[in-house]
């Protein structure tokens, strides 16, 4: 009986391993000289690092690495910041690559913090040296407002009080991840230049870069008075003028849509290089208000600022409320028409009512600070 029983069971397990040995076979000539490898090859060197994007490779053909950069470089006879080191590109094979960043989880523990900078709602900036070399590192720490009011909620006798403590740090700790998924899509002269990053675990309790779980890395500017910008020559303001002009412009038409900045604070902007830099960019958005879905095309009477009703949405208002919380902060005291030359003081004094009245965009605004900077220098030299 038995010798019959075994027979049948064989019977039945007979076409899964036959079924089994055809796949194996299939695979087995189809990748038997190829793999994939992920990008962590990585050899250390003094300014490049070698790196092997995801892709499938046969037998690891070494005319396949990738050399990026491993510090950013400005272009020659250029002033403005060479970002394509920190951005995703595209390899000879044509397999992208990732951002490769100066300062990352491997090199963290040699940061040192030496003193608070910044104090923000969702997070603080403090002074980093790095074989001497200064940057801003920020981290979300139980100091900071969010976090405190939280943690202050929470009651020693609460059986679950660890896990509440926890929960605390978790916008603040969002708001700085995409802080910093912003930075890496975002490249603009007059944005703060992010330089790294190292996003180990969900762990804020600690101030130790070594230990702390996500930890941004940019570039060191000081703090500035606003009204000091009045005092600034009239060439110097111009400039300045222009480059606000400018990336405004640019967070119109940026790759993630038409951005706004929510909270516009002399905060947070900073100066690097005699330039003003947007440093704090957590609050930053793309979403324009919404309006009547039934609207017809062109209905600008849902809107603020006079900005048509399109596709339920209020488009162009992020550019507006821009314009107008720019001019409020930061053009009202670059462009005093009489600090200007007096062949230009007429065209200044028109140009700023302009900017009340916001009839005009970004990008005609920076063409009549470039026209109006050519007049003047002319005049001055005459």
């Amino acid at each position: 009986m038995w010798p019959r029983r075994n027979g049948f069971v064989l019977l039945l397990f007979l076409p899964a391993v036959a079924y089994t040995f055809v796949i194996y076979i299939l695979i087995g000539r189809t990748c038997s000289d190829e793999y994939y490898v992920d990008a962590d090859y990585v050899s250390v060197g003094s300014s490049h690092r070698r790196v092997l994007a995801r892709s499938k490779f046969t037998n690891v053909d070494r005319s396949k690495e990738i050399f990026v950069p491993f510090v950013s470089e400005k272009k020659p006879n250029d002033n403005s910041v060479d970002f394509s080191w920190g951005t995703e590109s595209v390899s000879s094979d044509g397999v992208p690559r990732k951002p490769v960043y100066e300062f990352n989880c491997s090199v963290m523990s040699d940061m040192k913090v030496k003193k608070k900078i910044g104090h923000g709602v969702s997070k603080q900036t403090f002074l980093g040296d790095y074989s001497g070399r200064h940057v801003a590192v920020k981290m979300v720490t139980r100091h900071i407002h969010d976090v405190k009011t939280c943690l202050d909620n929470v009651k020693p006798d609460n059986p679950n009080a660890g896990s509440e403590r926890s929960k605390c740090y978790m916008s603040s700790t969002m708001k700085l991840m995409k802080e910093i998924l912003l930075a890496e899509q975002l490249r603009h002269r007059n944005i703060a230049q992010l330089l790294g990053y190292c996003v180990r675990s969900e762990e804020s309790d600690s101030t130790d870069v070594a230990e702390h779980g996500v930890v941004s890395v940019f570039e060191l500017g000081s703090r500035f008075v606003l009204d000091s910008l009045q005092i600034l020559p009239w060439p110097v303001r111009l400039r300045h003028a222009i480059e606000m002009a400018d990336l405004l412009n640019y967070l119109h038409h940026s790759p993630l849509g038409s951005l706004v900045i929510p909270d516009f604070k002399e905060g947070h902007f900073v100066m690097v290089n005699s330039s003003l830099k947007l440093i704090d960019l957590d609050d930053i958005n793309n979403i324009e208000p919404a309006c009547g879905a039934t609207s017809y095309t062109g209905d600008n009477s849902q809107c603020a600022f006079g900005v048509t009703c399109q596709r339920a949405l209020c488009v162009g208002f992020n550019a507006k409320e821009n314009l107008k919380n720019m001019n409020r902060l930061i053009f009202k005291r670059l462009l005093f028409p009489l600090t200007f030359p007096e062949a230009v003081v007429k065209e200044v004094g028109q140009l700023n009512a302009q900017l009340d009245s916001l009839s005009l965009t970004a990008a005609q605004l920076r063409e009549q600070l470039q026209n109006i900077e050519k007049r003047a220098f002319s005049a001055s030299v005459r």
